[in-house]
């Protein structure tokens, strides 16, 4: 047998078939010959996030299940020069909910350490990684340039995806867009009767609740600023027809 703890449970019976209450009698097994270190297996879920202008997302927690050896007594995690005690659970594997609030951008490194009842120590090196920067946003339209009356379609995506994306028309009115199949958010909307000249659209990205350091909580939003030309068509068919005779009446002169 491994070394380890173990139970024994004692029960008596009598002649007529009564049971008494089980009793729990610990014994342990070492041997002192065990030089072997114990192995390790471990997955960190999720091993990586990606935080928007350091406001992180709403408890930003990563957990960390580590599987060992039978006779594997305790299981340490060293993160970011600190050290944390692991929680053995009923089914035997080991537990630790790791907060990454105050971590800037970059690759972490994590340092599982077992240590067996005979003393023998086995180790696992992994990582954690956290991307801070804003997002990366694009975004189409089609036509780029309409008349009143005419459906424009904005096609948007981002990395990280936004939950809720909505559009300020010209009307003033916000306009929600709708998540396609493909991961893409979606707006068509009607153009109104404007003047002919250049409009400015803000599209507007809102990524959810976040924390800043410290737990305070926060919106993580972003703003772009989309500039689109609307030109009226009849206008333009009416100057090019009144320059017509104009230019004729140039060459008979």
């Amino acid at each position: 047998m491994p070394n380890g703890l173990y139970n024994i449970f004692l029960t008596a019976t009598d002649n007529i078939g009564n049971r008494g209450l089980a009793y729990k009698i610990n014994f342990k097994i070492y041997n002192p010959f065990d030089n072997v270190s114990p192995t390790i297996s471990a997955v960190v879920t999720p091993d990586h996030f990606k935080i928007v202008n350091n406001i992180f997302p709403k408890n930003a927690f990563s957990t960390i299940i580590a599987l060992s050896d039978p006779d594997t007594a305790s299981i340490t995690a060293i993160i970011h020069n600190q050290e944390f005690n692991m929680t053995r659970q009923s089914d035997g594997s080991w537990i630790f909910y790791y907060s990454i609030f105050g971590l800037q951008g970059g690759i972490y490194p994590i340092l599982l350490i077992a240590k067996d009842i005979s003393g023998n120590i086995g180790t696992l090196s992994t990582n954690l990684t956290v991307y801070n920067g804003r997002p990366t946003i694009n975004t189409s339209i089609n036509p780029g340039k309409a008349k009143s009356g005419d459906t424009v379609t904005i096609i948007v995506s981002s990395d990280p995806d936004a939950q809720v994306v909505s559009v300020n028309n010209l009307d003033r009115k916000r306009v929600k867009f709708i998540k396609q199949l493909n991961g893409t958010w979606k707006c068509d909307f009607i153009v109104p009767k404007v003047e002919d000249r250049t409009y400015v659209l803000w599209i507007n990205l809102f990524y959810g609740t976040g924390q800043t350091y410290g737990g305070y909580n926060t919106m993580i939003m972003t703003n772009l600023l989309f500039v689109l030309q609307w030109i009226i068509l009849l206008q333009i068919y009416l100057v090019l027809f009144l320059q017509i005779p104009l230019n004729l009446a140039m060459l008979l002169r």
